[in-house]
């Protein structure tokens, strides 16, 4: 299960699908935004189940990426 709020949509519809938790396998993955201080949006991914989460980036598409690289693939 992947959650996007209300707030982080207006990104490219291609973007890749969600794996599950690198640290526990869970799939309740949530795609969280913010908006920073220069009044753009960022964005990251958060497990549901044991708080692990991605770094920071400036769109949907990059931290899905980012939270989809596994170092041993």
């Amino acid at each position: 299960m992947t959650t996007i709020p209300t707030g982080c949509s207006g990104q490219s519809n291609s973007q890749p699908t969600l794996k599950p938790c690198p640290f526990c396998g869970s799939t309740s993955i949530r795609l969280e935004c913010f908006q920073n201080k220069n009044w753009e949006k960022d964005f990251w991914i958060t497990c549901e189940n044991c708080d692990a989460t991605s770094g920071v980036r400036d769109n949907k598409t990059s931290v899905m990426e980012l939270w989809n690289r596994r170092a041993r693939e």
